[in-house]
């Protein structure tokens, strides 16, 4: 269920993986037991959402009852359907199986990673993996080494839009003076609510549900209602003199458009003046980065700045310092920066040492 994946059309791997997908849904005890868990999760989360609510020390996120079913079939019914392919591929004696699960990282992300939920979505997965060992020495014809891998670790965090009761796009609009009304959520390019019910929505599509029988065909109904369409995921076509604002969790770039290439500092504190300055005294910003014209870049907080190549230092404070090994990200920053495709400004959500949280551009708990 990827992207790629779904291009290839009637490439004869893809046919296999069709035939393994269609049989996952023609398979009553693998197909039941996977909506009864994601039925299961569902009500859990609705439980356990609401208890969360109540807890002062979380962040008080959106809350959507299509959120939770979102949630439940990305952290059950996916996780089934991803064991019920392993397995088969186990039987088979293919040499190498991949595979993602996306249970934990979802969960996490909207309670945090210590949290009651996240553990036990945890423990779910290792019975599962448990299981899958055990079938591995049992039955399976070749030998298999099972081998864990994580994308990325999990921060506590705290969401820009609750410590300053507005989103960051508003913010560099106000300091812009930019009075344009703005309605509704800033366009992401990955939108965990959507894909991961819109990939399994697309494959029952290509496979063609009303042929996997009754059950396969209520269940992409039920998918259908709670996916977003693309409509309602596509943001408006800006204005030519607007900046556009891209958002992944506690980094943000700004781009100034019109303007065929990267603007550099110099140029953006003449053309934009007190944005910049109005950024980095923000309480949910930790610093302001952008590339200079000489083809060097620096790094700006509310008390001080860093020459992000050659380590030189103005005002009293580092604003690297907060984040703990500054060197490392000094040189992730001025390469990052070095991209043609990256913003003209990027943003880092400050560190909250009290709350031992980071102040995120998305609606996260970690």
């Amino acid at each position: 269920m990827t992207v790629s994946a779904l291009g290839e059309g009637g490439s004869s791997r893809r046919e296999g993986e069709r035939a393994d997908f269609n049989l996952f849904f023609l398979s009553p005890n693998a197909y039941t037991m996977a909506v009864l868990s994601g039925l299961w999760d569902y009500l859990s989360g609705l439980v356990l959402a609401a208890a969360g609510r109540m807890n002062r020390n979380r962040p008080r996120l959106r809350f959507s009852v299509k959120r939770v079913a979102q949630r439940a079939v990305a952290n059950t019914f996916l996780r089934d359907l991803s064991f019920f392919w392993i397995k088969q591929d186990m039987t088979r004696g293919v040499p190498v199986i991949y595979n993602n699960f996306v249970g934990y990282d979802d969960v996490a992300h909207y309670t945090g990673p210590d949290t009651y939920e996240a553990a036990i979505t945890l423990s779910a997965f290792d019975r599962h993996l448990r299981k899958l060992q055990r079938r591995a020495r049992r039955h399976a014809p070749v030998r298999y080494d099972i081998l864990l891998l994580s994308d990325h670790g999990q921060t506590p965090s705290l969401p820009f839009r609750l410590l300053a009761g507005d989103q960051i796009e508003e913010v560099i609009a106000r300091l812009l003076g930019d009075s344009r009304e703005r309605t509704g959520e800033p366009g992401r390019a990955f939108n965990p609510d959507r894909s991961y019910t819109a990939a399994l929505l697309a494959e029952l599509d290509e496979s063609g549900a009303q042929r996997l029988g009754w059950a396969a065909a209520r269940g992409r109904r039920a998918l259908a209602a709670i996916t977003p369409g693309e409509a309602d995921q596509r943001p408006p076509v800006p204005p030519d003199d607007a900046v556009v604002v891209c958002a992944s969790g506690c980094l943000v770039h700004v781009y100034f458009r019109g303007h065929a290439e990267p603007l550099p500092l110099e140029e953006i504190l003449e053309r934009y003046p007190g944005v910049i300055e109005g950024l980095a005294r923000h309480p949910g910003v930790g610093f302001v980065a952008a590339a200079r014209q000489f083809g060097d870049a620096v790094a700006i907080g509310d008390n001080g700045i860093v020459n992000l190549i050659t380590g030189r230092r103005g005002g009293t404070n580092n604003p690297l310092e907060p984040y703990g090994r500054t060197d490392r990200w000094a040189a992730e920053l001025a390469e990052l920066l070095s991209f043609p495709d990256s913003g003209d400004l990027i943003i880092n959500g400050a560190w909250l040492a009290d709350q031992r949280r980071i102040v995120v551009f998305e609606e996260q708990s970690s």
